[in-house]
């Protein structure tokens, strides 16, 4: 699964935020990203992950049940900011 998971950040050339959650398995880092590209870009998603790197795990308030949910949230405010430029 590890080989799989940096494949797959290698291939669609996405940052390794998800690397500051130990507790989630690669399977379930796997998972996220393969939603989030089915849906946004890669560059949405990297900002994503340096939101929630910034915002969640820095100040130590991970939560792994809304995690997807708030990287869909920063993927749409990337998404709706640059639509206006």
């Amino acid at each position: 699964m590890k080989d799989q998971y940096y494949d797959l950040l290698k291939h669609n050339v996405i940052g390794n935020g998800l690397n500051n959650i130990p507790e989630l398995s690669y399977s379930h880092k796997i998972k996220i990203l393969k939603y989030l590209l089915d849906k946004f870009s890669s560059n949405a998603i990297n900002y994503a992950l340096d939101k929630y790197v910034e915002f969640f795990v820095l100040e130590n308030r991970v939560f792994i049940p809304s995690l997807q949910n708030t990287l869909i949230r920063f993927c749409n405010i990337y998404n709706s900011t640059n639509e206006r430029e």
